[in-house]
């Protein structure tokens, strides 16, 4: 993937990010102003009522949703001019990791439009585009952790190609127990154990594969962007599965640490090579 290519996508993503941002809001306002808000929750949104900080509620769930999705258009455009120059594929496998976090908001609507315990084929089209999320965050990492040895190379479209499809294929093949909300406006998954173990190696396989990118090059780097992994990725599995405030709060200050330290450890590395 060529310079050129790559900051075209990323610009083209950006641009999306920022309308998803817009459309989730227009859509929250929407209900809010309508009253459907009122009727889907039983309290107002500019109120403290049924929000609480250490009770479950679902304005947590909107309000860590709602993080996320202004999380991801900033760090799109702040990931765009610091690298704007820089030949790397990291940069376009952490903007993947954006999009599967793009694909989690679908969550919100499920919320906003009360959609949960229905049968219907939007509530299906929403709860898989939640699940192909957060396999394309899980994956995407993956891949950071395979290339991180050589980030300059430009051979990456069919790393990414693999991806998406294995993810898609994945989404599609998981069954969902749509009678069975979850506690974040998803749906529960069908083969849980499977799936939660199939993700858990992906996770040690990451870690794994960071250290022995640490052992063969000896760069400290490596090892910060395993911690700025952990930061990451705990942040963003806490704020799309807890429907407690405090937790909310947790998962975001964890993934905006993981992701500084992700970036600034990504800027020392091509400033000094």
């Amino acid at each position: 993937m060529t310079l050129r290519t790559r900051n075209r996508s990323l610009i083209i993503f950006i641009i999306l990010s920022f309308l998803c941002l817009g459309f989730s809001f227009a859509a929250l306002f929407y209900q809010v102003h309508t009253g459907n808000f009122d009727q889907i929750f039983g309290c107002k949104f500019l109120s403290f009522a049924g929000l609480s900080l250490f009770e479950p509620t679902d304005k947590s769930v909107i309000f860590g949703l709602l993080f996320l999705q202004v999380y991801i258009p900033v760090t799109a455009l702040f990931l765009y001019f610091s690298f704007e120059k820089t030949q790397s594929t990291l940069i376009i496998l952490f903007a993947i990791f954006l999009l599967g976090c793009q694909f989690q908001i679908a969550k919100l609507f499920i919320g906003l439009l009360n959609y949960k315990m229905t049968f219907s084929l939007e509530y299906l089209c929403l709860g898989k585009t939640s699940i192909m999320g957060k396999l394309l965050a899980l994956a995407s990492f993956f891949l950071i952790a395979s290339e991180a040895k050589d980030s300059r190379k430009l051979n990456i479209e069919m790393d990414i190609c693999i991806l998406l499809v294995s993810c898609l294929v994945i989404t599609i093949a998981v069954p969902l127990r749509t009678a069975v909300p979850s506690k974040n406006f998803g749906i529960t998954l069908g083969y849980t154990t499977i799936v939660n173990t199939l993700g858990m190696i992906t996770a040690l396989l990451t870690i794994l594969t960071f250290l022995v990118s640490y052992r063969e090059t000896e760069e400290k780097v490596m090892i910060k962007l395993l911690i700025s992994y952990c930061h990451i990725i705990a942040g963003f599995f806490i704020l799309t599965s807890t429907n407690i405030l405090w937790c909310i709060i947790i998962g975001a200050v964890l993934i905006s640490v993981g992701t500084h330290l992700f970036l600034s450890s990504l800027h020392k590395m091509y400033l000094w090579d």
